[in-house]
């Protein structure tokens, strides 16, 4: 029952060009932006070395125009040193229950310690 509805026009901005002063040691970040999370984690590589968790949303199958290949993000994070934890929320194919999409969270190693 997934389906097009509507677009919309979005200013963009690279996470590594925004000015983050949190005065936190490590960061938890969601991301979820219909298909462009290859392209938002490619904005954020310095912001990257500050996060300890990472909640992504990741379809595994082609859902939105012009997304990338699930393989090619998760094989992005783990050489930014991320491993996948655990997955959540999966949406299923109600015909053949073939999993679609999911949140996967990762941890970056270097805080595991």
């Amino acid at each position: 029952s997934s389906r097009y509805i509507k677009s919309y026009k979005v200013d963009q901005v690279r996470l590594d060009d925004l000015n983050f002063k949190t005065g936190f040691s490590s960061i938890f970040l969601k991301i979820d932006v219909q298909g462009y999370e290859f392209n938002v984690l490619r904005g954020a590589e310095d912001l990257l070395k500050k996060i300890a968790l990472l909640k992504i949303e990741i379809s595994f199958t082609k859902l939105y125009q012009g997304t990338y290949d699930w393989k090619k993000l998760i094989n992005f994070l783990e050489s930014k040193g991320f491993e996948i934890w655990d997955f959540e929320n999966g949406f299923r194919n109600k015909n053949n229950l073939k999993l679609l999409q999911a949140d996967v969270i990762f941890v970056n190693n270097k805080f595991l310690r």
